[in-house]
C-alpha cells in the first residue's frame, strides 16, 4: 500500500481506452484487479478482466436504510458514489485456509500451506476507504497481535483510487477530514471528467511505482479545462448534507469504558 505521496507531476489524461490499458498492465504484471462492477442489484467489489465490467452509466440512490442503483444520463465509471462493501472482504477474506492436515499411520500430518494469491490491485478506492483501511491496518498490525496475512496483501496491493465527483444523501467525510479529497495511500489517482461527453480520467501518481505504470500508459498532458473540470468535481463531492462532530467523536474514543 502507498504510504506517502511522491513529488507530484504534471497531471496526465487518460480515455476509456488508457484506463482500459491501465487494467491489462496490471494484470500483466501479475496483479488480481478488484474493482466495481454490478452485481446482486447493487454496485459490488469483485475481479474485473475488462474496463466492460465497470458499471458505465449507472449511479445509485442512497439514504438511510435505503440503496438502489439509478440510471445515469451519462457513461460515467465511477458515477456511482459509494459501493454500500468496502475492501476489507478483499484485504482480509472471511474464509481463509490457516492449515491443512491428514492422517495416516503414525498419527497427524500436517501438509504444507498453500501458496500466497497473487497481489491485489484495487481499482476505485475512495478517500474515505482508504483512512478506512489506514485504520484496519493500525487494528490488524497490532504489536502482540498482528495479522501477516493482512499486512502482506495490503502492503502488495497496488491502489487505483477515484475521487468523489458528487456527494450522497449519506455522506460526512469532509467532517471527519476523511474526504472527499483523496491525499494519501495511493499509487494512482483518478478524477473522473466528462470531455465531449465522454468520460475521461485526470491521472496523477501517488508512489514511484504508481509513475512508472502511468508513464507506460498512453496519455497526454491534462490540460486547463479537464483540471478546471476535475476541481469542480472536488467541490461538487465536498458539498455534503451531514456532518458528524469530531469533538464528540474523540470524546468517544477517548472514553471507551464510559457508563454512557
Amino acid at each position: 500500500m502507498a504510504q506517502a505521496n511522491s513529488p507530484q507531476t504534471a497531471p496526465r489524461l487518460l480515455d476509456k481506452d488508457g484506463l482500459g490499458s491501465l487494467i491489462a498492465t496490471l494484470q500483466d504484471k501479475g496483479y488480481q484487479v478488484v474493482g466495481p462492477r454490478l452485481g446482486d442489484d447493487a454496485v459490488v467489489y469483485d475481479l474485473i478482466d475488462t474496463v466492460a465490467d465497470l458499471p458505465a452509466g449507472w449511479g445509485a440512490e442512497q439514504a438511510g436504510g435505503h440503496y438502489r442503483l439509478r440510471r445515469r444520463d451519462d457513461g460515467a465509471l465511477f458515477g456511482y458514489g459509494l459501493a454500500p462493501q468496502g475492501w476489507k472482504r478483499q484485504l482480509y477474506p472471511p474464509r481463509q485456509k490457516l492449515f491443512a492436515a491428514r492422517r495416516d499411520e503414525t498419527g497427524f500430518a500436517v501438509e504444507p500451506p498453500p501458496p500466497p494469491a497473487p497481489p491485489l490491485a484495487l481499482i476505485g478506492a475512495r478517500a474515505c476507504e482508504l483512512a478506512a483501511i489506514a485504520r484496519q491496518a493500525k487494528v490488524f498490525g497490532d504489536r502482540d497481535f498482528a495479522d501477516p496475512g493482512y499486512q502482506r496483501r495490503l502492503a502488495e496491493a497496488f491502489i487505483v483510487a477515484v475521487q468523489c465527483g458528487e456527494a450522497e444523501a449519506t455522506c460526512f467525510c469532509a467532517s471527519m477530514g476523511t474526504g472527499p479529497e483523496v491525499k494519501a495511500g495511493f499509487d494512482l489517482k483518478l478524477v473522473e471528467v466528462l470531455v465531449q461527453d465522454h468520460p475521461a480520467y485526470v491521472a496523477a501518481a501517488g508512489t514511484p511505482r504508481g509513475a512508472r505504470l502511468l508513464e507506460g500508459l498512453k496519455t497526454e498532458q491534462a490540460g486547463a479545462a479537464e483540471i478546471q473540470a476535475a476541481e469542480q468535481a472536488l467541490a461538487n463531492a465536498g458539498r455534503q448534507g451531514r456532518k458528524l462532530d469530531a469533538a464528540a467523536a474523540r470524546a468517544l474514543s477517548a472514553n471507551p469504558e464510559h457508563a454512557r
